[in-house]
């Protein structure tokens, strides 16, 4: 799991960096919807992702779209 924290843009990065000003500008994005929106987006994403893990072995590696890179949980 800190790997994950180790290879981050945002670490470190000033608070006006392009990386933290994208991620400030996301997450006003996706709240623009109101709350009822979000639980609706919160919901979608983990009924997903409980179907697509119970479909993966204990050792398949998995594709972190927002991060670039796999990781295997044991």
């Amino acid at each position: 799991m800190l790997e994950h924290y180790a290879r981050a843009a945002w670490l470190g990065a000033p608070l006006d960096s392009e990386v933290n000003v994208g991620i400030r500008r996301r997450g006003a994005g996706i709240a623009s919807g109101g709350p009822e929106s979000l639980s609706e987006r919160a919901s979608t994403a983990l009924a997903q992702q409980r179907t697509k893990l119970a479909g993966l072995s204990g050792d398949q590696a998995v594709f972190l779209p927002q991060t670039g890179w796999a990781r295997v949980e044991h």
